[in-house]
């Protein structure tokens, strides 16, 4: 499922967000599963939005959340 969902962002140039979904706090920021789903399929590095902190703040600013 979040394979297809993410195949379907690339195709269609949606950006998307990476977070751990972590229910313990030892695994928070464990990226590893989407790190390599997303390489897998080639996914844009430009359609992550929360790649860095300033391309976070301007999406959310383009989004109109302040």
């Amino acid at each position: 499922m979040c394979r297809t969902i993410a195949e379907r962002c690339a195709e269609l140039g949606v950006g998307i967000c990476v977070n751990s979904d972590a229910h313990l706090s030892r695994l928070i920021g464990g990226f590893d599963r989407v790190t390599s789903l997303l390489e897998e399929i080639h996914f844009p590095e430009e359609l992550i939005m929360n790649r860095n902190r300033d391309v976070l703040l301007d999406a959310l600013a383009a989004s109109g959340v302040r």
